[in-house]
């Protein structure tokens, strides 16, 4: 398989950048990637493949009041998809930015004989604590006992203590790593 063709068919979808978070199920083989007010949903092994696309923007007073606030519509004022962090074997807990007012959900994704399941919840809860305002902000979040109530962001103090220096994986061990440690 040539990948460079076959990740222009990913990379050149016509979404505008801000990927930021990626998650692997190696046992049902997909990748998640969380980007600028989509979802993406790949199979590593055939990226020539088709993706599937869920569209997940900020709530449009989100978006003018963050304008209004003198934030950039391309750069700031969107809905980044930060967290994508697995919940139970048919969902993940899903999290973004919001235009600066963190929003999280369950994401759906399963499979039946044609393709695969792949929905949004139609439940939005505050992702305050849980997930940066900004875009560019640093973080790593816990999300512990699969209760997306425990999920909190860890402050970059903690989060080296957390992670320990010279460790390899913030992953392991109930990590889900926004950005890497």
């Amino acid at each position: 398989m040539n990948l460079r063709n076959s990740l222009a068919v990913f990379w050149g979808g016509g979404v505008s950048g801000g990927y930021q978070a990626l998650l692997l199920d190696e046992d049902q083989g997909w990748l998640l990637v969380g980007g600028k007010d989509h979802i993406y949903l790949l199979r590593p092994d055939s990226l020539d493949l088709p993706t599937h696309t869920i569209h997940w923007p900020a709530a449009r007073e989100h978006v003018e009041h963050c304008r209004q606030a003198g934030k950039s519509l391309e750069t700031d004022c969107a809905n980044f998809v930060r967290l994508l962090q697995p919940f139970n074997k048919t969902h993940v807990y899903a999290c973004g930015t919001g235009a600066f007012h963190p929003q999280c959900t369950y994401l759906h994704v399963g499979h039946n004989a044609e393709q695969p399941l792949f929905m949004l919840s139609h439940t939005v809860e505050s992702g305050r604590g849980k997930c940066p305002f900004s875009p560019r902000e640093p973080f790593t979040a816990r999300l512990t006992a699969y209760n997306p109530a425990t999920v909190r962001l860890i402050p970059a103090a903690e989060r080296l203590s957390s992670c320990g220096v010279g460790r390899s994986s913030c992953g392991v061990g109930g990590l889900a790593s926004g950005v890497s440690c």
